[in-house]
């Protein structure tokens, strides 16, 4: 079931979208499994399973959507897109050849002269232009996963750490949500209120499922930051703009391109 349901996604939503989702959802999915696994029935957890996985699909159009939310955020607050920043002249990431190199071949491909250093000073947003359109054509020409898998995977890295990111907070109430969920079994908390005494009496696996909801919510609170997703998203354009040297050695020997699905996503 799992596994015709991962087919309805190709290799990018499944692992950038889909499992994001997935994760979000854990925590509820883990305390029904510790919980009532045992008195299930085949019947009642094939339904279940569904209901999960429907849930989870449908998560996973609400992950794209709450990450390309933020990403116009982000890609403010770190002074424009990644793949631009890193063409500018006054980026490191590149050396200086390197860079001259990839500029040079795309204002070939795209009939734009580029900027030099004199004009990005002079008029950044008209230079930004230039390096956006150098950019466009890039991810257009770069869509064939077999000639450019490094590319695919920082591709994914960066969408299921922007994702989850955007899922951030529903997966934080999520997992507030099991924790009310594991005291509402306990009896911690019931109609009467809360019944502190009742900790010291929790099941194993009540403690167990707590503890692997804390470390979760630890992880989203320190892991899935800002902070992580520029370093996947420059390593994606880091990456994008040395295929500029595959594009060229294509071209050179006169190597077609196949089509491929758009996975890729705009940095």
């Amino acid at each position: 079931m799992v596994d015709a349901v991962l087919k309805l996604f190709d290799r990018y939503d499944r692992r950038a979208r889909f499992f994001p989702a997935l994760l979000t959802l854990g925590p509820l999915l883990l305390v029904a499994a510790v919980f009532y696994f045992e008195r299930a029935t085949e019947i009642g957890t094939s339904v279940a399973a569904v209901g999960f996985l429907a849930v989870g699909f449908l998560l996973s159009s609400v992950a794209r959507t709450l990450g390309k939310s933020i990403e116009k955020s982000l890609f403010h607050s770190w002074n424009g897109k990644p793949t631009t920043q890193i063409l500018r002249h006054v980026d490191t990431t590149l050396d200086v050849h390197t860079k001259s190199r990839y500029h040079q071949f795309l204002a070939s491909r795209i009939g734009v002269v580029f900027p030099t250093k004199a004009d990005e000073q002079a008029s950044p947003a008209a230079a930004d232009a230039a390096y956006e359109a150098g950019t466009k054509w890039l991810l257009e020409e770069t869509r064939d996963a077999k000639l450019f898998p490094l590319l695919l995977k920082e591709n994914i890295s960066y969408g299921f750490w922007r994702n989850l990111l955007g899922l951030k907070p529903v997966a934080l109430v999520l997992s507030a949500v099991a924790v009310s969920w594991v005291f509402l079994h306990e009896g911690v908390i019931s109609r009467q209120g809360l019944t502190p005494s009742a900790l010291l009496t929790v099941s194993s696996v009540a403690v167990f499922a707590l503890l692997a909801i804390g470390g979760w919510s630890a992880f989203l609170v320190g892991i899935v930051t800002k902070k992580t997703v520029r370093q996947h998203a420059f390593s994606y354009a880091d990456m994008l703009c040395r295929s500029c040297d595959v594009l060229g050695k294509n071209l050179a020997t006169g190597r077609p391109s196949e089509p491929a699905p758009p996975t890729t996503t705009a940095v």
